[in-house]
């Protein structure tokens, strides 16, 4: 079964390496908002959850 890092408010899932996950937490906590938990599922509870393909790291 395939792990992927999904956050609870994130329409994408990612591979444990993406850097457009990690650089859009850095952002985001730089300008102050609140940071998401990522937490890791299986592809299917991601896409249970209606969460697609992050572009940059799954989709390539």
């Amino acid at each position: 079964m395939t792990e992927v890092l999904v956050t609870d408010t994130g329409e994408r899932y990612h591979a444990s390496e993406c850097w457009a996950l990690r650089a859009g937490q850095q952002g985001g906590e730089a300008l102050g908002f609140d940071i998401h938990r990522i937490r890791s599922v299986s592809v299917a509870d991601a896409e249970a959850e209606g969460k697609t393909p992050c572009k940059v790291c799954v989709a390539r």
